[in-house]
């Protein structure tokens, strides 16, 4: 009788593409968790997807017969298998379940949320602390600055603003 599992796998460094890709070409069954992020990029806001876990992904097999999870180990883009006293270690079908439930009901990470605290980190204000309002269609943020006791409300470059 086939027991089906899944395990950890562990990537090289930002290669869980990689390895996700090369284990479903050998008919493993794969997880690879992601989400959608906004970032700055070449001074300008993208939506890019990111690995929910850093080099992690999962993989689905029967240890014990078939494929089993030799070939997992030599794979392209895999560093090793996560393991617990010299056992490769399981990971409940609940637990999959269950990230894949939350992002599915996920949207993208903003890079700011309103009422964020922000740092200024280029421009003449550099330095200081703002608090994020919004974006425009231009890309540049609204913030509000407090100057000489009064908050003032000005435009910056989305790349300008760093978390604080």
């Amino acid at each position: 009788m086939s027991q089906l599992a899944w395990y950890l796998v562990y990537s090289k460094p930002r290669q869980e593409a990689v390895a996700h890709y090369q284990l479903s070409r050998q008919g493993y069954e794969t997880y690879l968790p992601v989400i959608h992020k906004e970032k700055i990029v070449k001074a300008k806001l993208k939506v890019v997807e990111e690995s929910l876990f850093g080099r992690y992904l999962f993989v689905r097999t029967d240890a014990g017969t078939g494929k089993g999870l030799g070939p997992v180990r030599s794979t392209v883009g895999v560093s090793g298998l996560v393991m617990f006293n010299g056992q490769p270690q399981v990971v409940p079908d609940a637990i999959i379940e269950a990230i894949q439930a939350r992002l599915a009901v996920n949207e993208s990470q903003k890079l700011f949320e309103s009422g964020e605290k922000v740092r200024i980190i280029d421009g003449p204000f550099q330095g200081w602390e703002a608090i994020y309002q919004s974006e425009s269609a231009d890309q540049r943020a609204m913030v509000l600055l407090d100057m000489l006791g009064k908050s003032n409300s000005l435009k910056f470059e989305l790349h300008q603003l760093g978390k604080i």
